[in-house]
């Protein structure tokens, strides 16, 4: 499961195979963009932008669930709402406890949107099988 912050604290999610590549990521991001072609970067909480896209989640560790955050790179940035009029349409609202922040983190209300992405594919293990519950969507 990959999650991904935006800056309005709307969290992006889809569960992708851990055997997908890093740009499959970037790709779902990009099309789920209120504006296509922003220029931004994913990267973990207080760590480097990824880089190698041909790498595996897997490999980059975000296998098998990461929390990303989204960062727009372009000079006049774009301002809220970051995601597409129809995925603004399905955001959910979440308790503060399903997001974790971290410690420290101000209280909040997050929104979360859920996500159907072409090539995004149900959790499963290396026999095949469903993943357990815990790990599933909801």
């Amino acid at each position: 499961m990959i999650r991904v912050r935006f800056p309005d604290d709307i969290v992006l999610q889809a569960t992708f195979s851990s055997a997908a590549p890093v740009s499959a990521v970037l790709q779902w991001v990009e099309g789920a963009l209120r504006e296509p072609g922003t220029p931004f970067e994913l990267a973990i909480a207080r760590g480097q932008p990824l880089g190698e896209m041909s790498a595996t989640l897997e490999h980059a560790e975000l296998a098998p669930a990461a929390m990303l955050n989204f960062r727009c790179t372009s000079p006049g940035g774009v301002s809220p709402p970051y995601l597409a009029e129809d995925r603004m349409a399905r955001v959910q609202l979440m308790g503060e406890e399903s997001i974790p922040r971290g410690v420290g983190g101000e209280p909040h209300t997050t929104a979360m949107g859920a996500a159907d992405v072409a090539g995004a594919r149900p959790s499963r293990g290396a026999d095949g099988r469903a993943a357990p519950a815990w790990m599933r969507s909801q």
